[in-house]
C-alpha cells in the first residue's frame, strides 16, 4: 500500500495491493486562514474509501478544540469490530511535526497504514529534514520516527529510521 504526492500540484498517485474493511476516523488540523493553500485535497479520502471497499461519513467535530479546524472522516467497515482510528495533526507553523494514532488495526497492516500517513505528509511543499512523528500503535505503544525527505522527480523519499519504541 502506498501513496505518492506531487507536492507542487497536489496531484495524487495511489496504489493499493489489498482490501481492508475498516472503520476509521481521520482528523486534519489546519489553520485555514493562514495556510489554506497547503490543505490536502479531501478527494483523497473518497479514493481511499473506494479502494478499501468501505463507505464513510464526513462531518465536523463539535467540541471546543477541534470545532473550526478539523474534518472527521468516519469509515464503516463490514465488521463493526474491525476498525481503525487514526489522528493526524500537522502544526501549520512547524511543518516537521505530526502525531499519528492507529488503534484497533490488525498489526499486519500497521506498517502499510503508517507508510500511507508518512507519504500523506509528503504534500508539505518542500523538503523537511528531521521530521518527527509520534505514532501510537494498536497496543498504544509509542513509536517516534525521524524522516529525511529528498525530493526527486519521481517523488519518492528515503531515509526513514526508527529512533525508539516505548510504552
Amino acid at each position: 500500500m502506498n501513496i505518492g504526492f506531487n507536492h507542487e500540484t497536489m496531484n495524487h498517485r495511489i496504489e493499493y495491493s489489498f482490501t481492508l474493511p475498516i472503520q476509521a476516523i481521520f482528523y486534519e488540523k489546519w489553520d485555514v486562514e493562514s495556510i489554506d493553500h497547503l490543505k490536502v485535497d479531501t478527494s483523497i479520502i473518497d479514493r481511499i474509501a473506494k479502494l478499501l471497499d468501505v463507505r464513510y461519513d464526513r462531518h465536523l467535530i463539535e467540541d471546543n478544540y477541534w470545532k473550526e479546524t478539523n474534518n472527521v472522516e468516519v469509515f464503516h467497515g463490514k465488521d463493526v469490530n474491525d476498525f481503525l482510528f487514526f489522528d493526524l495533526v500537522i502544526d501549520p507553523y512547524d511543518q516537521c511535526n505530526m502525531v499519528f494514532f492507529g488503534v484497533g488495526l490488525n498489526r499486519k497492516y500497521e506498517k502499510q497504514i503508517l507508510d500511507l500517513m508518512l507519504e500523506l505528509y509528503y504534500k508539505s511543499g518542500g523538503p523537511c529534514s528531521d521530521l518527527t512523528i509520534d505514532y501510537f500503535n494498536k497496543s498504544l505503544h509509542r513509536v517516534v520516527l525521524s524522516e529525511d525527505f529528498y525530493f526527486y522527480k519521481s517523488k519518492i523519499y528515503k531515509g526513514r529510521k526508527l529512533i525508539h519504541h516505548f510504552s
